[in-house]
């Protein structure tokens, strides 16, 4: 299949997806309102504190905020329920007709769910942005570390959606795939460094999750607003570069499994 041909169809359907998830007003209203409680919750723990112990690891409270802000608002704008959309087009056999296309199952889903993606991004961008901003006293970052950001959001989509089909395609070997599911996202909180940056983390883990995607996930984009060193800054995007090409090269690996494994046994 030629590049170009799959950036037509990962636009239109883009596009599609795009247009579903702004008639959603109902979930992206909800969406919003658990971030915003998430947000003024741990601004409130963060108070507590002592501003000593986070300077000792060079950060203040309103970069703690602005931190939880930009991990909280990644997964906000995903769905951590998009592998059961695979799940069930294997279960209900509706994969069959997906495979006679003359796309790759995996490029049509990923242009759909960043659709979905930026749908989210855009209704709840400025909301986010004004919360986050008043919790952390109005101490705003500056427009690089926003440039940042907005590069990291866009690795992390290709990353999460990726990972979203290889977890559903694997209800093929297992009875479900919510375990696998599980299993991702508790990591994904834990070395992904969700709500606490990884230099509050032990300086053996705070290495070790570099050998793992997670920090590409949620702590390469957060890092961005804490005024770090810019070389680690950029360290940070080419590890989310890498592991982009990497989740792109196993989701295509993962679509030829599954079409292999439905040919032969029949799913």
């Amino acid at each position: 299949m030629k590049f170009t041909h799959a950036l037509r169809v990962v636009w239109g359907a883009a596009r599609l997806g795009f247009r579903h998830i702004l008639g959603e007003r109902l979930t992206l209203f909800g969406n919003f309102f658990l971030f915003a409680l998430l947000i003024i919750a741990y601004s409130g723990v963060f108070r507590w504190i002592p501003p000593e112990d986070l300077a000792r690891h060079h950060l203040i409270y309103a970069q703690m905020v602005w931190y939880l802000g930009v991990t909280e608002f990644t997964l906000f704008c995903s769905s951590p329920f998009c592998f059961k959309v695979i799940q069930n087009d294997i279960q209900t056999e509706q994969i069959h007709l997906h495979l006679l296309r003359p796309c790759p199952v995996w490029i049509v889903r990923l242009g759909e769910w960043s659709g979905h993606f930026v749908g989210r991004f855009c209704v709840m961008v400025l909301p986010a942005f004004l919360l986050t901003a008043w919790k952390a006293d109005g101490l705003i970052p500056t427009s690089w570390s926003f440039l940042g950001v907005l590069i990291g959001l866009a690795c992390a989509s290709v990353i999460y959606h990726m990972s979203f089909f290889m977890i559903g395609i694997t209800c093929l070997w297992l009875p479900q795939a919510e375990p696998v599911h599980w299993l991702w996202q508790k990591c994904t909180f834990l070395f992904g460094a969700l709500l606490w940056p990884l230099a509050l983390y032990p300086s053996v883990l705070q290495g070790f999750v570099w050998f793992t995607p997670f920090p590409a996930l949620l702590a390469a984009s957060g890092t961005w607003v804490l005024d770090g060193n810019l070389g680690m800054l950029f360290l940070g995007l080419l590890a989310q570069f890498f592991w982009v090409a990497v989740f792109l090269f196993l989701g295509d690996r993962a679509n030829r499994l599954l079409l292999n494994r439905i040919q032969n046994e029949g799913g």
